[in-house]
């Protein structure tokens, strides 16, 4: 799992299928660009075979006008609809910048074969169905039987795989998605913590506190 503190300057390149997160300890800025794997021309094949060693890279690491494309990318975005002529040319400058940026970037990840083994595999279905149903009552035995494995070896997977056991990555599903309901939304939040999945304000609070330090009501007057 792609996981890593970042400060400021610094980047992460994640390619397709591979698991990661992104977590927020103090108020900073970040620029983040997600685009498809078609706009990405020649470097389409080594995105889909391989994977970085290390999918990190510090400020000192860049390549100096890593910024200046990535900023231009972002540039393109905001006007560039504006300006070009059709959307096949703004697509086109689109795809130009990411392969320059990615240009840029490919010769400092130290790129190697994508792990294929039945652990990664399992993984990945794990994911996808807690991606699936974390707004429902899940437990590991249930998870166990839907995926056909053994709930130890599947508690094996999370240790190993994601770092944290099977009940503290279904609760940072369920928060991410709380988050996302406090700043877009203007439901109440027995109403937030109900669509999570949490099953009771007091656990939601809990892990709330634990994780970003406040309440959700001062999450959401803050604006975040």
């Amino acid at each position: 799992m792609a996981r890593q503190t970042l400060t400021a300057g610094d980047c992460a390149v994640i390619f397709p299928g591979l698991i990661h997160s992104y977590r927020r300890f103090t108020e900073n800025k970040i620029l983040l660009l997600i685009f498809s794997l078609s706009m990405t021309g020649f470097h389409a094949r080594s995105i889909q075979k391989q994977i970085p060693s290390t999918p990190f890279l510090s400020a000192s690491d860049l390549p100096a006008d890593v910024w200046l494309s990535a900023n231009r990318l972002k540039g393109l975005f905001i006007h560039g609809q504006k300006e070009a002529p059709s959307a096949t040319d703004f697509s086109m400058m689109e795809s130009a910048w990411i392969q320059v940026l990615l240009a840029l970037l490919m010769p400092s990840l130290h790129l190697q074969e994508r792990d294929l083994s039945a652990d990664t595999g399992i993984t990945y279905r794990l994911i996808h169905y807690i991606s699936e149903h974390f707004q429902e009552p899940l437990t590991l035995e249930q998870l166990a039987r839907e995926l056909h494995i053994s709930k130890y070896y599947l508690s094996h997977i999370f240790s190993d795989r994601l770092q944290m056991n099977f009940r503290q990555y279904l609760n940072h599903i369920r928060l991410d998605y709380a988050l996302q309901l406090l700043r877009t939304t203007d439901y109440s939040v027995t109403r937030v913590w109900e669509e999570a999945g949490f099953n009771s304000q007091r656990s939601f609070n809990r892990f709330f506190q634990e994780n970003l330090g406040g309440t959700p009501l001062a999450y959401r007057k803050a604006g975040n």
